[in-house]
């Protein structure tokens, strides 16, 4: 597939450590290309692996053979982990972040928060044990 990649603005965004990319491709006679494609292309350009590029906003005009679309390219695995919304980072990455259920971590909190006893009792407790 022959693309042209041309970046029309270029921004580096200190705060979350990035680099923000305004592109047009042009794609003569063929079809859109996919992220995936435009990634490569990416990594290929600005030496930093495919997992560290996030493209996004693609447009094409009716019977336009260029298209407009936006790229965050991370510094770092770390932090694109940190900023990006986690269902965009199971669709880059593939990875899913697991959560633990709302009923086992509410329960995991009562406990630690539950005395048993009185005070009293729990403070003669603590001194035997710190006798020993």
């Amino acid at each position: 597939m022959a693309l042209q990649l041309k970046v029309t603005k270029s921004f580096a965004n200190c705060i979350f450590n990035r680099k923000e990319i305004d592109l047009s491709i042009r794609h003569s006679k063929q079809a859109t290309p996919n992220r995936e494609t435009i990634r490569k292309e990416l990594s290929t350009n600005y030496s930093i692996p495919v997992e560290q590029i996030r493209v996004f906003d693609m447009k094409t005009g009716f019977g336009i053979n260029e298209t407009m679309a936006k790229a965050h390219l991370y510094s770092d695995v770390a932090l694109m982990k940190s900023t990006v919304l986690p269902y965009v980072l199971k669709k880059i990455t593939g990875e899913e972040k697991t959560k633990i259920a709302r009923k086992q971590r509410k329960d995991a909190r009562k406990k630690r928060v539950k005395i048993f006893g009185t005070m009293a009792r729990n403070m003669r407790k603590a001194a035997k044990r710190s006798e020993n």
